[in-house]
């Protein structure tokens, strides 16, 4: 029997990972920025803002993406205490969660206004 030479290998991500919880704590960071800043910056400064604000809403914005690729590919802990660890039940569990509310959270306010 020949061994495959290219194998399509999916790599899932241990919620208890550091790297991950590391990850995390960047992503509570950057939401605590988004839910105390913007709305003060919004409501009480004017509407030009610098291009060094601009570009670290961009970055902001594109972080919160690429954590919702992540997502897709980390394991979560189901209600009996093990880990799911299956790609496909995993994206399921997360479309038919918070998908959708993190999709509309991470709409640039840049492009809405």
């Amino acid at each position: 029997m020949k061994q495959k030479m290219f194998e399509k290998r999916i790599v899932i991500i241990d919620c208890r990972n550091e790297v991950k919880q590391w990850w995390d704590y960047l992503m509570m960071f950057l939401a605590l920025y988004t839910a105390i800043y913007v709305p003060y910056r919004t409501a009480f400064m004017s509407y030009e803002t610098s291009s060094l604000l601009t570009t670290f809403e961009l970055i902001t914005d594109a972080l919160f993406f690429v954590d919702v690729l992540i997502t897709f590919f980390t394991s979560y802990e189901r209600m009996d205490g093990s880990y799911e660890t299956k790609l496909k039940k995993i994206c399921t569990n997360y479309l038919f969660g918070n998908f959708f509310i993190d999709i509309l959270a991470i709409l640039p306010q840049q492009i809405l206004t």
